[in-house]
């Protein structure tokens, strides 16, 4: 693809998050950075002055959106902003990158997936684990009958959010963040989707014992029941004195994983577990993520067809399951889905 044919790309967002988009960008080869775009001009332009890019800057989505050389927008701004925002692009015709959670209500989630099916417009979300290696070895084990039939399948997230670290005030906010479970919790969800399939029931409980800065319970655990009859558990805590855990165990009738552990009958001879050298999703920082991978695949989607592998109907269906924990840790009470004609 020519210099003057590549496709442009406008970032609306100056946080961490965005410098891993900038990355990814900059080196596919079919993609240039046209407009950096954030609350205020001067944070656009620090983000911009840090990868020495010449390209324009400013504090208005619209002016992004009504550039007729950006054809991809990429949404990392605080989870509050993330559906309205997405689905502006999406009506503007603009390809979208939408970080996770991409709503908060189950209304918004509904209207942003109606309004990207109607623009006809490529999405991805920021579920960047689908293409970290362990988690893609979980998938294929899990799909190609190596673990058999999963019968329990589990997934962990632990992460101290950092009260000096940049948007403490709307992480610590429901209404800024969608709580533990839309915030964080989600990429444990989605993993768990992604290896064992649709989610039909949850059943939650949530704590609040020792971060009382939250106004949302920041530890909670849910028991999932899956469409295929498997079952499994999913826990949050920003509460535990701990670094980042992200755990992920699929026990199957033909083989089990825990992390980066497989014991299978059909590794003969095992007498325990087997450790497979690969990268783990063990690091709470933005930078240590496959975020060029989920790039690729966008970029690769646009220009030959297909879905990627994120797109906002799949990922809106773990917001879903999120949604219904909350729900059913609020209410004291089993939650069946779907919950609405999300899909």
């Amino acid at each position: 693809m020519s210099e003057q044919r590549r496709l442009g790309v406008g970032i609306h967002g100056a946080g961490n998050v965005s410098a891993e988009y900038i990355r990814a960008f900059i080196r596919n080869p079919h993609t240039e950075i046209r407009m950096i775009t954030s609350r205020t001009v001067e944070s656009a332009r620090r983000r911009a002055s840090a990868f020495n890019m010449d390209c324009d800057v400013g504090d208005d989505l619209g002016e992004l959106l009504r550039r007729d050389d950006v054809h991809i927008v990429v949404i990392c701004t605080p989870s509050y902003l993330h559906a309205g925002e997405a689905a502006q692009a999406s009506r503007a015709g603009k390809h979208v990158v939408v970080e996770k959670p991409i709503a908060l209500s189950v209304r918004e989630l509904g209207e942003l997936v109606e309004t990207v099916r109607r623009a006809g417009v490529k999405s991805t979300v920021g579920f960047v684990l689908r293409w970290n290696p362990m988690v893609q070895l979980a998938r294929r084990l899990a799909t190609d009958g190596t673990l058999g039939a999963l019968a329990l399948v589990k997934a962990d997230y632990v992460h101290h959010i950092d009260p000096a670290k940049p948007g403490w005030d709307w992480k610590r906010r429901r209404e800024g963040s969608g709580g533990a479970m839309l915030f964080a919790g989600c990429h444990a969800v989605d993993t768990l989707r992604y290896c064992a399939g649709e989610v039909v029931e949850v059943a939650a409980y949530a704590a609040q014992v020792g971060r009382y800065e939250f106004d949302y319970p920041p530890t909670i655990t849910a028991t999932i029941r899956f469409a295929s009859g498997t079952v499994g558990t999913v826990c949050v805590t920003f509460e535990a004195h701990s670094p980042y855990v992200f755990n992920l165990e699929l026990f199957g009738t033909h083989g089990s994983l825990r992390n980066n552990q497989l014991y299978a009958r059909a590794l003969d001879g095992q007498t325990g577990y087997t450790t497979i050298p690969i990268t783990l999703p063990d690091s709470g920082e933005v930078a240590y993520h496959p975020f060029q991978a989920e790039v690729d695949d966008f970029v690769k989607c646009i220009l030959e067809g297909g879905e990627p592998r994120a797109h906002i109907a799949d990922a809106a269906r773990t917001h879903e399951v999120c949604l219904a924990i909350d729900r059913s840790a609020e209410e004291g009470r089993p939650i069946r889905l779907p919950l609405s004609a999300v899909r």
